[in-house]
């Protein structure tokens, strides 16, 4: 998936309950921060991952607990990763909270978007930052779990 011939673009999508698909990568996964689907895929995620129903985001979440353009996931710096809701109606929850103004994300974090009631899909975010190791600088990983709520089962084409 990460060798030789990138895809310029791709749309993420929700589908079947997994994330599926990649989009607009250059670096390899080492670098930056990355989406685990519950497949075990890794699809890379450079400078900022949008969440919502419409095709113009990043990720497609098909879910009438959804906004349009619900939430952002924003890669502030290698390593840095900061979740910021849109105004979106049912909100955006980091750890259960609704958040309302950016947050940065910690290790072991669980963002919600949509309905907290229905547990349908689940992925993880990685940041790979610099980290200090006995030979000088190596990388070190995090993770962020991500919870999709409600029913988006169905891609942005209508899979």
């Amino acid at each position: 998936m990460f060798g030789g011939g990138w895809p310029r673009w791709n749309t993420l999508c929700a589908h079947r309950d997994l994330l599926v698909a990649c989009f607009c990568v250059s670096a390899p996964p080492e670098e930056g921060a990355w989406l685990e689907a519950a497949d075990g895929k890794r699809h890379l995620i450079k400078g900022s991952c949008s969440l919502g129903r419409t095709a113009a985001n990043t990720i497609v979440l098909q879910s009438p607990k959804v906004s349009r353009r619900h939430a952002l996931i924003h890669l502030q710096n290698i390593g840095e990763l900061w979740l910021i809701d849109f105004g979106s109606s049912n909100g955006t929850f980091l750890n259960k909270r609704r958040i309302h103004h950016p947050i940065r994300l910690s290790d072991g974090d669980q963002i919600t978007i949509g309905d907290l009631a229905s547990r349908r899909g689940h992925s993880r975010f990685y940041a790979s930052q610099p980290a200090h190791t006995e030979r000088g600088f190596g990388h070190s990983s995090r993770s962020v779990d991500f919870s999709l709520q409600g029913d988006h089962r169905k891609s942005a084409w209508g899979n």
